[in-house]
């Protein structure tokens, strides 16, 4: 369960993806790509567009009550528990293999921060962006 915006969302097994709306929770998509498909955050993007990210390091764009998945490059099925949006067009997703990924709206990873740029461990399991941005970018990113 988490909010985005103004609105409280949950998946549930059996009723898939659900908004709290008028004090009931009504479903935004009844059927999940997959069946065992975990939700770890979701985040706005731009004004129509929802990141979903699940457990298994897969991106998706929530618009219209549609699920069309981001990543389609090479990616691998490693444990991604945390996601924070930059701006409008980028968000960063923590990662338990390679650290985190900044990936631009069309969920291509556009850098990538590990060990080799300093990080002391590559398993990120919760990532912020603070309020001081140069350009767009964070002067820091948080990561635990």
């Amino acid at each position: 369960m988490g909010k985005v915006g103004e609105s409280l969302f949950a998946q549930d097994k059996k009723n898939g993806l659900l908004v709290y709306r008028n004090n009931h929770w009504l479903p935004v998509l009844a059927t999940l790509p997959y069946r065992e498909m975990k939700i770890a955050s979701m985040l706005p993007l731009g004004k129509d567009r929802i990141v979903v990210s699940t457990l298994n390091n897969q991106n998706y764009f929530l618009k219209d009550r549609v699920l069309l998945q981001l990543n389609k490059e090479r990616w691998d099925d490693s444990y991604t528990p945390s996601a924070a949006r930059i701006d409008d067009s980028t968000f960063v997703v923590g990662n338990a293999k390679e650290g985190c990924h900044i990936r631009d709206r069309d969920g291509k990873t556009i850098q990538r921060i590990g060990i080799r740029e300093g990080l002391v461990n590559k398993n990120i399991s919760s990532v912020f962006v603070d309020q001081q941005k140069i350009s767009g970018w964070p002067v820091t990113m948080g990561f635990r």
